[in-house]
């Protein structure tokens, strides 16, 4: 859901403060592509190093496909293959502790290089005056809450 928000957020909105519009799809080309990455990078080392993932992989090679390209939006989609969730097989991939501890670190990373940056940009345009809500004013909050 963040992956389409933020790209709505550029198509809808990146002009508006044109300096930032460069940076921010830089931001989300980069996040997208690393992610993609590190995550083929996990399961292709977890398939070499681990039997038991190895076993796993031949029998759920399309869901492990279907999930690695899905972490293109973030690397912590691919916790969802040893989730167990509803008890199906598919979900009961069995990762190393440094793999889980690797995708967690890189989910951090990942916050930091993508969602500080675009939460600047928003505030950056929120202060530009460029925003939707011209006629939002504060004092109406004010108002409202007195009555």
């Amino acid at each position: 859901m963040d992956f389409v928000l933020d790209g709505l957020f550029i198509y809808k909105n990146g002009y508006d403060i044109k300096i930032l519009f460069i940076p921010s799809l830089v931001i989300f080309a980069f996040a997208s592509i690393f992610n993609l990455i590190l995550a083929m990078s996990l399961i292709i080392s977890e398939n070499f190093k681990h039997d038991n993932f190895k076993e796993w992989l031949k029998k759920n090679s399309i869901v492990a496909s279907i999930f690695t390209l899905f972490s293109a939006t973030n690397v912590e989609v691919l916790n969802i293959l040893s989730s167990k969730i509803g008890g199906f097989k598919m979900f009961s991939a069995n990762f190393m502790e440094n793999t889980i501890s690797i995708i967690f670190w890189f989910s951090v990373v990942n916050f930091i290089v993508k969602d500080i940056p675009q939460f600047e940009c928003q505030k950056r345009k929120r202060s530009s005056g460029n925003d939707d809500d011209d006629d939002y004013d504060d004092d109406d909050d004010k108002e409202a809450i007195e009555a």
